[in-house]
């Protein structure tokens, strides 16, 4: 690109995505492209010109990382935000090229329309680029409701002029009539012996008897016509792995749907990857859409601390679209957020509008061999198995030395379900010594199976 550049000008756009932060190990390749600019700049001064673009607080950080290019860089050139006059200038100019114009009462208007987003503007604003997209959306807009008029009535100056209807941004807001959707009684019943049928978790299933107890009050005192005071349904989910959680979050998306606050009750699992992009600007979108496919149901967030990992991390920008939608959609979205409970904690520390906004707190204990044990039984029977008595005392023993050693590793659920694998294993190695296998020799898990597990 260098060699290419030789008598002219090499424009860098969003230079700063050179440097990745927080990165000082050298091993991004943004460094190596660094290196290598700042050798030929000094080796072939004089020859070309470099022009490095992007945000301001981005380039002045950029340029902090490198002493090489503070001194290669001095001049700066501020490119400030259009103000809204000149974006309505910058529309007028592009309807002129098309041989058209703007109605008056449409140019008030549109002034008005980048007034409020010049106060509200962000390091998304896109200044020129936005008045385009508006532009050519509205000039399709034009041509289509030129179609619709008798060509016997479309004059000169129908046909060459821009008024509100073309603008879709200067559309009326036509607020969604709010619909009471009534839920099952006798599904809701069933979701929460579901929920109290589960191995253990004493301390969520208090916590969701209360919330849930809360819900049918407020329900209750609605349909009287008393006063309400809205309740929170956003929850925090606090525990090791392997204790449950999807499965809560799942049979809770449920019961909302059932208590007639959710209108389709679905769980939508995302994790980091899901909601953060790579590059600058693209996280917010990529974050939007899956709130959209959670609407009507819940967006479950798992390891949702790794999101906040400092202010120059994408995650960032995806935490500030979730707060935002999370406002807007109030009555059409739940957020549950789940993640260790140290992690969890400076998380929802890290951000007061996280604070704010999660004010349900469920704790995943860690399940006790005895629970582990009745979960090993339940799968075991799933899956077609049925231990004896003899691998029942046995694994007694196993859980209890895991759960007493446990660790930050320590998988719970995850855990028994790899110790009855590995007996089915040895089951199916043991068995294959026998003949005249009957049915209860393919189904029966004894302590022979049970023994030297390899955890």
């Amino acid at each position: 690109m260098i060699n290419q550049s030789i008598g002219g000008t090499l424009f860098i756009d969003e230079a700063y995505t050179l440097v990745k932060a927080g990165d000082n190990s050298g091993s991004d390749f943004g460094k190596e492209a660094i290196d290598t600019l700042l050798k030929r700049m000094e080796d072939d001064r004089g020859k070309f010109i470099v022009i490095a673009a992007g945000y301001t607080e981005d380039m002045e950080k950029f340029l902090e990382s490198n002493v090489g290019l503070k001194s290669r860089f001095t001049k700066f050139i501020l490119f400030e935000d259009y103000t809204p006059d000149e974006l309505v200038s910058i529309a007028v100019n592009i309807f002129k090229s098309k041989d058209l114009v703007m109605a008056a009462e449409t140019m008030v208007k549109l002034k008005i329309y980048f007034n409020e987003r010049y106060r509200q503007r962000d390091k998304t604003f896109s200044n020129a680029r936005m008045v385009r997209n508006i532009a050519e959306a509205a000039m399709k807009r034009h041509l289509l409701r030129l179609v619709e008029i008798p060509t016997e009535n479309i004059t000169d100056e129908i046909s060459k002029t821009i008024t509100h209807e073309d603008i879709i941004e200067l559309a009326p807001i036509v607020s969604k009539k709010h619909v009471r959707v009534e839920g099952d009684q006798a599904l809701l019943e069933q979701h929460l012996k579901e929920l109290e049928s589960l191995t253990g978790l004493g301390e969520v299933k208090k916590a969701t008897e209360k919330l849930i107890s809360s819900l049918k009050i407020a329900k209750m005192r609605e349909e009287r016509g008393l006063k309400v005071i809205k309740k929170n349904l956003h929850v925090v989910f606090m525990g090791n792995p392997g204790t449950g959680k999807t499965t809560v979050a799942r049979l809770l998306s449920k019961v909302y749907k059932e208590l007639g606050l959710l209108e389709k009750g679905h769980l939508v699992e995302v994790d980091r990857s899901s909601l953060v992009a790579g590059y600058q600007g693209q996280t917010a979108q990529k974050t939007e859409d899956v709130i959209k496919k959670a609407l009507g149901g819940t967006l479950f967030i798992d390891e949702a601390y790794t999101l906040s990992r400092g202010s120059n991390d994408f995650g960032q920008e995806a935490i500030d679209t979730l707060l935002k939608r999370m406002e807007d959609y109030s009555d059409q979205l739940v957020v549950i957020v789940a993640g260790y409970p140290n992690e969890m904690r400076n998380f929802l520390d890290s951000n007061p509008g996280l604070q704010s906004r999660f004010t349900n707190f469920f704790m995943f204990e860690d399940y006790t061999p005895d629970e582990m044990i009745n979960i090993t039984k339940v799968l075991a029977e799933k899956s077609g198995y049925k231990l004896d008595e003899t691998a029942v005392d046995h694994l007694q023993g196993v859980f209890q030395e895991i759960y007493e050693n446990r660790d930050g590793n320590f998988g719970n659920a995850r855990t028994v379900r790899n110790v009855l694998y590995k007996a089915i294993g040895n089951q199916e190695e043991r068995i294959l010594t026998l003949s005249n296998l009957s049915d209860e020799d393919l189904v029966k898990i004894t302590v022979e199976d049970v023994q030297n597990l390899e955890i």
